[in-house]
């Protein structure tokens, strides 16, 4: 089998149900890889220098640029870490004090994050703001706990680099600043006062109570099917 960028070359007859190639059903399709490394992997600059038969350019001929690299691949421009994701620990609606968000880098961080280095945006009215108290975590895996103000709204984080340099494990800076992270929807609906039922003849009508704080929402009442009232 040969193996380039843009196509698979095979012996044979892969499609046949028996023989000594094996088969793929009729719906299948060959996945070409490409094993090069992008300048944010976690691979980049972090290989065995002292590696036994470790030569001094990669499989194609290419020479090492810095500490080697993780594969066959040596990357040419290596760059700083990257933000992968930054996701709510909690569900889409919530009315928590506080909740945490987990922020998940490209490579392991050596120094450099801290509060200052996020941003909460908050679409919503609010006499409390929503502020970041604390930041946690080692490597590739931070965690950033906020809390979330004393009024409802849409609530989203971004990694800014604001304070001390963001620094990788190799030495280089964070590539690029992120706002593209999942939100969470702050609510502090609360009914105080539940409706009370009574019995009542059919076609008596009933007064129903309902006092609800901290948040806009809206009550449902499932209609009693017909053959079963009264």
């Amino acid at each position: 089998m040969a193996n380039t960028p843009d196509t698979v070359s095979v012996l044979g007859d892969i499609t046949a149900a028996t023989g000594p190639y094996g088969h793929v059903q009729g719906d299948e399709q060959f996945m070409v890889l490409d094993y090069r490394l992008d300048g944010s992997s976690p691979c980049v600059n972090v290989g065995d220098d002292a590696a036994e038969y470790l030569r001094d350019t990669d499989i194609e001929g290419r020479p090492r640029i810095g500490a080697a690299d993780i594969g066959a691949y040596e990357c040419q421009a290596p760059a700083g870490a990257i933000v992968r994701s930054i996701t709510p620990q909690s569900d889409l609606v919530t009315n928590a004090e506080t909740i945490v968000f987990e922020v998940v880098f490209s490579r392991a961080l050596e120094s450099g994050l801290g509060v200052e280095d996020f941003i909460i945006n908050f679409l919503g009215l609010s006499k409390i703001q929503p502020t970041v108290v604390e930041v946690t975590g080692s490597d590739y895996r931070w965690f950033v706990t906020v809390h979330t103000g004393d009024e409802n709204g849409w609530l989203t984080l971004d990694l800014v680099d604001a304070g001390d340099l963001i620094t990788d494990i190799i030495g280089l800076g964070l590539d690029a600043p992120f706002s593209d992270g999942d939100g969470v929807i702050i609510d502090f609906l609360e009914i105080v006062t539940h409706p009370v039922g009574a019995t009542k003849e059919p076609g008596d009508s009933h007064m129903f109570t309902v006092v609800a704080q901290n948040g806009i929402g809206a009550l449902h009442y499932p209609e009693v099917p017909r053959e079963i009232q009264g």
